[in-house]
């Protein structure tokens, strides 16, 4: 089978190349088979850019168990990676965005309730090793900034003379 994404070579619920659904999916049980068949590929993904394009393009649940699922699935992933500024982390935090956004949209049973209210620390924690990691690639362009500024300031002082 062709991925209708992708156009890779699909086997599965889900494409092994770019993450996407294949076929659709009306049932809440063949749904969560297909997040178990996701992030089994995705734990067997070890190339970041590939790591990358199956976060980016991967599906998202419609039903609350699996959805939830899927949420609290990206959180060790969210948790194990290196900085908070690489590329497999800022996708691994705007997929577990969007699938609390999805939630807090259906948040209608307590068990969705109680998977936001567990989701909330770690995409607080994200959010702010992520700000933390531009206030301080700011911080060191300007220093790289001042230091050339002034290096250039004491060379045109020095021709002055």
């Amino acid at each position: 089978m062709t991925c209708r994404s992708c156009g890779g070579v699909a086997s599965g619920l889900v494409c092994a190349y770019c993450g996407a659904l294949q076929g659709q999916i009306s049932h809440a049980d063949d749904e969560q088979r297909a997040v178990e068949e996701f992030h089994a590929i995705l734990a067997r993904t070890t190339g970041a850019d590939a790591r990358l394009r199956l976060l980016q393009s991967g599906f998202v649940p419609t039903h609350p168990a699996p959805l939830i699922d899927a949420a609290l699935r990206c959180v060790p992933l969210l948790d194990n990676t290196m900085t908070a500024d690489s590329p497999v982390a800022s996708a691994t935090y705007a997929r577990l965005q969007i699938l609390a956004a999805k939630l807090r949209v259906i948040a209608t049973t307590p068990e969705v309730k109680r998977a936001l209210a567990e989701l909330a620390p770690h995409l607080a924690k994200q959010r702010n090793a992520q700000l933390w990691a531009g206030f301080t690639n700011v911080v060191i362009g300007l220093g790289i900034a001042l230091v050339f500024g002034c290096a250039g300031i004491i060379w045109l002082a020095g021709a002055l003379q």
